[in-house]
């Protein structure tokens, strides 16, 4: 019986330091788990230029950079990353997870459990615990809201979770997908579960992404047309 191939994408801007370090996380905690693991980053047209660094990976079998012409946000390079695995790459699974520490790599264990358990689910992780300013807590809390009321659906995970290729399959033909990733699954993909998690801090800087961004950036903006 082959083993699974894993695919980890992960949408990065400027955090190339933690990066670095989320890999060697990964690498530790993925080491002794029965698959294959590559690693995808969409490179997000990044100002700061990447720093060569010696990774000495045994488990992670690859890693690939995509490079954005532009910065379009990580929602559509989760998307970009997305289509380029179905038309690209050979896969049974693919994990999406933030470069800058916030999704703890531990989870990845977990997501990897329950997908034997359930092969045929999405699996997302539902943060139970956040670590960012109660301004931050307020705004996402009102977004949350105002997708509620033009969805009828309360989305209380992220980009974090662990999809199976039919689903990555069919979420690449929904036009919502480009505006938000969470968005479309919770649109599209009703065979999914979750698994508590809690959102962390993150390894360095301040987060590059600004409030008017994430506001930008909302889920909401897909439902204003048909995907």
């Amino acid at each position: 019986m082959k083993n699974n191939k894993f695919f980890i994408i992960i949408p990065l801007y400027n955090d190339w330091k933690s990066l670095w370090k989320l890999i060697h996380k990964i690498e530790k905690n993925i080491y002794n788990l029965n698959a294959e693991f590559h690693l995808i980053i969409v490179n997000d047209a990044s100002t700061i230029n990447k720093t060569d660094i010696e990774l000495n990976l045994n488990k992670i079998k690859s890693v690939k950079i995509l490079n954005m012409k532009n910065n379009i946000l990580s929602g559509r390079c989760i998307a970009t990353g997305l289509k380029y695995m179905c038309e690209k790459e050979e896969f049974d699974y693919i994990i999406v997870m933030d470069a800058d520490g916030e999704d703890n790599p531990e989870y990845i264990n977990y997501l990897f459990n329950k997908t034997l358990e359930n092969p045929d689910k999405t699996i997302t992780a539902i943060r139970k615990k956040r670590t960012e300013s109660n301004i931050f807590k307020i705004l996402y809390n009102f977004h949350k809201f105002i997708t509620w009321i033009f969805t009828g659906k309360l989305i209380n995970f992220g980009n974090y979770s662990c999809l199976p290729r039919n689903h990555v399959e069919g979420l690449i033909k929904q036009g919502s997908l480009w505006n938000s990733f969470s968005g479309a699954i919770a649109k599209t993909i009703d065979k999914r579960i979750g698994i508590n998690t809690n959102k962390e801090k993150r390894y360095y800087e301040p987060s590059q992404l600004s409030y008017l961004n994430t506001i930008i950036h909302s889920r909401l903006a897909r439902f204003l047309k048909k995907g």
